[in-house]
């Protein structure tokens, strides 16, 4: 996954998560993936859905090679839904693939699974999003929703890889209480802090607006009084600009 370059860390509890995700692949079942902004949702989706390591003999493991063959990756938070929809609808009867689509809000979610049952199923989903909804708004599919306590011991070993030698034990721990798992949230933290910023300067817009409007309207105002009133202030007081403001 090219947007992470360290090794993936792991726990029991998301060992579980990948062995269900790929139980469900194997069955040929549609599957949604939820959680949280920077939690780390793709990351996992792609390590579940990894050839894995070669054995002693330069093998892969035949199931997971060709599930992992099988796989075509989309982005729709660039707007494209209805270009890999219309893409879907040309492949759909002729095309087996495992359709793994990236930031796919419930709308399209239930699109793709409609399209795909009305060319005879070969194309098979797993859509990602922040975006949660209850398991019985969606037919034909598993929902598995990634909570942040699952990450704690990840965030913690993360924190030490990368920063043991700035940071001390009680740093770390305190570092991963304050992110409540969330990986992306604790190393905006640590980088806030070791280049003496506050966090309004160390985080990145998209991202905190994302976790604070969903796909909501976005107001300007709203966003500078949260991140006035926000646990921001906590570390430093906000910056000049979120300051100088007439609500």
């Amino acid at each position: 996954y090219s947007n992470n370059q360290s090794l993936f860390k792991s726990n029991p509890e998301l060992d579980d998560i990948i062995e269900q995700i790929r139980n469900r692949i194997e069955n040929s079942k549609n599957l949604r993936i939820e959680g949280v902004s920077g939690i780390g949702k793709t990351r996992l989706v792609c390590e579940a859905l990894s050839p894995g390591e070669k054995d002693e003999n330069g093998d892969y493991d035949i199931i997971r090679k060709s599930i992992s063959d099988s796989v075509i990756y989309f982005d729709l938070g660039t707007d494209n839904g209805q270009v890999v929809l219309d893409y879907v609808r040309s492949l759909g009867t002729t095309f087996p693939a495992i359709l793994v689509l990236d930031n796919c809000e419930p709308f399209y979610h239930q699109q793709f699974i409609n399209e795909t049952q009305r060319n005879g199923g070969l194309i098979k989903i797993l859509s990602i999003d922040y975006e949660k909804w209850s398991n019985s708004d969606f037919v034909d599919c598993d929902v598995i929703e990634l909570k942040s306590v699952y990450y704690n011991s990840v965030v913690q070993d993360i924190l030490k890889e990368e920063y043991s030698n700035k940071l001390s034990d009680s740093d770390i721990s305190s570092l991963v209480n304050f992110s409540e798992g969330n990986p992306k949230m604790a190393i905006n933290f640590v980088q806030a802090a070791l280049r003496e910023l506050n966090l309004g300067q160390s985080f990145n817009d998209e991202l905190v607006k994302k976790l604070i409007f969903g796909r909501s309207s976005y107001s300007e105002e709203d966003f500078k009084v949260l991140i006035f009133f926000s646990a921001f202030k906590y570390f430093e007081y906000p910056a000049d600009e979120y300051i100088n403001f007439n609500p």
